[in-house]
């Protein structure tokens, strides 16, 4: 009886430990998400700067960034202004989701977007033109998951031609296949 007692309190344990553990990699994978979106938009207003004024560019870049929501408004204010309809359509739900209301998810329902799966998103980030980090830091996140699911997702990045991205995958995919098989032992 104590030693069952004992192996619950374990395995209680380490599942906390997990998901601590899988909580840090995601909000790891979440900073460099924001960190890329920030540089996005610096590049769209960058561009501006070819169209547009670079003074007032750069006096809606400092507002986009400040922290008091009201100098954010203002200055999304002042690039709906600034910019014709055509661009206005295009960027100015992309700043406010992205700039005005960071905390707020209600925006995104007005932009009538499709929410993806978890799958979706690991998917888009380890095929698409992320940087090397961001992909290692999401087969991080995948191995913490521990979900055979992903499996396909990890076997796709052993062919990458960056050799860190291929050795992490190989890696996650050890500790995957290492899983799948004691699951099979202990559910058989």
């Amino acid at each position: 009886m104590q030693d069952s007692l004992a192996l619950l309190h374990f395995q209680t344990m380490q599942s906390r430990k997990d998901v601590n553990a899988a909580n840090s990699i995601r909000k790891r994978v979440i900073e460099l998400l924001n960190r890329q979106l920030q540089r996005q938009l610096d590049n769209i207003l960058f561009l501006l700067t070819l169209r547009y004024s670079p003074d007032n560019i750069a006096v809606i870049k400092k507002g986009l960034k400040s922290k008091k929501v009201r100098m954010r408004i203002t200055a999304l204010e002042f690039l709906d202004n600034l910019i014709d309809s055509r661009l206005k359509r295009l960027l100015i739900p992309l700043f406010e989701v992205a700039v005005v209301d960071k905390k707020k998810r209600s925006n995104i329902d007005q932009l009538k977007l499709k929410i993806p799966t978890s799958y979706d998103c690991f998917e888009t980030i380890l095929t698409g033109n992320d940087s090397i980090r961001l992909k290692i830091a999401t087969l991080e996140l995948i191995r913490e998951l521990q979900n055979p699911f992903y499996f396909p997702l990890v076997k796709n990045c052993m062919d990458s031609g960056d050799p860190e991205l291929k050795l992490m995958a190989k890696h996650v995919m050890v500790d995957l296949s290492e899983n799948r098989a004691m699951h099979k032992k202990l559910n058989p």
